[in-house]
């Protein structure tokens, strides 16, 4: 398996200096996330999808030998993106993922990859069921609950607005149907972009077999497309790390007040009292006493230490 990483967006209602994808969270850049998840799936080769404005700065941004960069220089869509990498894959199936999803766990792709290998199908797309679907794609069900197809906000009509069953962006293919289908699609009427969401449609209406698996839990499939949503993501993500450390072993006394980076590394035992920061690939031993008002930014802490503030106890 193979797969293609969607970053190409301007990401311009983010007002940043950076690519949207470069944004940190928990103190690594989003699409790490997504790469992360790309390579814990099983993919041997990660192709990012980039443009020619931010490209530089993403391809700077990155590292890994499984990682090939593919140019979209014109903004023409999901579907015109996928189509700039797919006769670089090689393999029989590629997973699609959104450079600006960090939150899809694990154990969803796997799920997502299982059913659709079950089923051998053409393509499985990720769902969810969400309270407010508004500006979400929509997935379209027959009377029997087989997917007929996606439909976009603005072209749904009354009916298929009230359903609460949502698209991803998050797909796998097999990937000589997807060719098969990439030539079919048409750009919309209104915004002249090629849409993957429409390659659904026509498998399902080829007789293929397309299915969608609904993640278990809605806010993994949120997308970070402004400042709020960046600030909503890092506050989930937050509480997602806070749980493993304690699974671990480690006290953290005041949730609220403490700030963990993603990559840090906390020993078992390990108490983290209010006020602390913990920055970047640190490394924090057993037994120790962090905090309050203590700051660790890319440094390894021995066991059996005392940290208050910046001064050493023990």
């Amino acid at each position: 398996m193979n797969a293609i990483i969607l970053a190409a967006g301007r990401g311009k209602r983010m007002k940043a200096k950076i690519p949207k994808v470069l944004l940190p969270l928990l103190g690594r850049p989003l699409i790490k996330y997504v790469l992360e998840t790309a390579r814990l799936a099983g993919s041997t080769k990660n192709f990012v999808i980039i443009n020619k404005d931010t490209g530089d700065l993403i391809i700077s941004g990155l590292d890994g030998e499984d990682i090939e960069y593919v140019y979209q220089n014109e903004p023409k869509g999901t579907a015109d993106a996928v189509s700039k990498a797919i006769d670089k894959v090689n393999a029989e199936e590629v997973l699609i993922l959104c450079g600006d999803a960090p939150l899809i766990e694990n154990e969803t792709i796997k799920s997502l990859i299982y059913w659709h290998r079950k089923n051998n199908a053409a393509a499985t797309v990720l769902s969810a069921k969400v309270k407010d679907p508004y500006g979400y794609g929509r997935i379209v069900r027959n009377a029997g609950g087989e997917v007929e197809g996606i439909v976009e906000e603005k072209d749904a009509n009354r009916e298929e607005r009230l359903i609460d069953e949502i698209n991803s962006g998050t797909y796998i293919f097999d990937v000589a149907s997807l060719k098969e289908v990439l030539d079919e699609i048409k750009p919309s009427p209104v915004t002249h972009e090629y849409y993957l969401t429409d390659s659904i449609k026509i498998l399902a209406k080829m007789g293929k077999r397309v299915q969608a698996v609904r993640s278990k839990n809605a806010e993994e499939v949120v997308g970070v497309n402004s400042r709020r949503d960046l600030a909503m993501v890092e506050k989930i993500l937050r509480i997602r790390v806070f749980n493993r450390l304690m699974d671990e072993g480690v006290l953290i006394l005041d949730s609220i007040n403490v700030h963990i980076d993603y990559e840090a590394k906390i020993g078992e035992g390990t108490v983290i009292k209010p006020f602390t920061y913990i920055e970047g690939p640190s490394v924090v031993g057993k037994n120790c006493e962090i905090g309050p008002f203590a700051y660790i930014k890319n440094k390894t802490i021995e066991d059996n230490t005392v940290l208050e503030g910046n001064i050493l106890k023990k």
